[in-house]
């Protein structure tokens, strides 16, 4: 979890893989198997769920399993 992670901070990732590709992305949430895999430098998101973000710059999104359940983007 979070393998990649050099500047993000205030993530919060749990399950294999979960924020692995995460480099500088922060005030995350990841949780299962997979979750947010992708992302890269996207910020304050939540991903619930076996599920591979397939952006590398999500923001603002709440998303469980394959849906995208909320884009909190201004």
């Amino acid at each position: 979890s979070g393998l990649s992670t050099t500047s993000g901070s205030s993530n919060t990732f749990l399950g294999y893989q979960a924020g692995a590709s995460n480099t500088s992305g922060y005030k995350n949430i990841f949780l299962g198997n997979k979750a947010g895999v992708h992302n890269n430098t996207g910020n304050r998101n939540i991903i619930i769920g076996d599920y591979e973000v397939s952006a590398d710059a999500i923001a603002n999104t709440i998303t469980n399993g394959i849906s995208n359940i909320l884009d909190l983007s201004d």
